[in-house]
């Protein structure tokens, strides 16, 4: 099985990855492996999900014959500690994925590069990490026409900047869904809503205690 470890979005997550350092029984990978053509170890041929035409498919844990682990991040707050978590991959040879809002790429193009030079993913989290079902935020859904402008906003934005595209992933803000939304970001070419299976800044569980649940489950399923 492949987990999907969502590691928060204010980028306090160093003593998390330090941790990863050490476990050389795991594959890590980045999201492209599992929703699109997988690599290395987890290899298969075709893709391992199956697009539903209209309807944007929601990954929160990858192929049950593959056992490894996929580091995501969200960018929407400030700079933080971003440097020195792409320090850490970088050192650790761990490629990521980040769901990135228009507004934080745009105070920070040199790290979007470099995300993007390393190797790293970037999944559209739109422009100003806005709830589109409003639940969260206890506000009105946003319309159809605003949630393709937030997309479209930060998709121009991050090509421009890098060259490279964010469709087909998608992040939810703040994980909020409905068939709405995987509707209207499927109208928009993003056919993967990308989740999480455990997300380490939940409060009953510390960083490591989500990280050695991981571990011992996916050491378990290896046997």
């Amino acid at each position: 099985m492949t987990c999907l470890l969502f590691l928060g979005s204010h980028w306090k997550a160093t003593r998390t990855l330090a941790f990863f350092g050490g476990l050389v029984a795991l594959t890590l990978s980045p999201l492209n492996a599992f929703a699109q053509s997988s690599i290395g170890a987890c290899q298969d041929a075709g893709l391992a999900f199956t697009l539903t035409p209209g309807r944007s498919v929601i990954v929160d844990r990858g192929p049950a014959s593959c056992s490894a682990v996929s580091l995501t991040f969200d960018a929407g707050a400030d700079r933080g500690y971003a440097e020195l978590i792409l320090d850490i991959l970088r050192e650790n040879k761990v490629q990521a994925s980040f769901g990135m809002t228009g507004l934080w790429a745009q105070q920070n193009p040199d790290l979007i590069q470099r995300m993007v030079d390393e190797g790293h993913e970037l999944i559209n989290h739109t422009w100003r990490h806005g709830s589109f079902t409003g639940f969260s935020t206890n506000s009105r859904p946003l319309t159809v026409d605003v949630r393709a402008a937030e997309l479209e906003r930060t998709e121009e934005l991050i090509r421009g900047l890098t060259g490279t595209s964010t469709r087909p992933l998608f992040r939810p803000p703040y994980g909020d869904l409905n068939e709405g939304v995987l509707k209207d970001v499927a109208d928009q070419g993003y056919d993967f809503t990308i989740m999480w299976t455990v997300d380490r800044s939940e409060e009953h569980t510390s960083e490591l205690q989500s990280l050695a649940y991981l571990v011992c489950r996916l050491l378990l399923e290896k046997k």
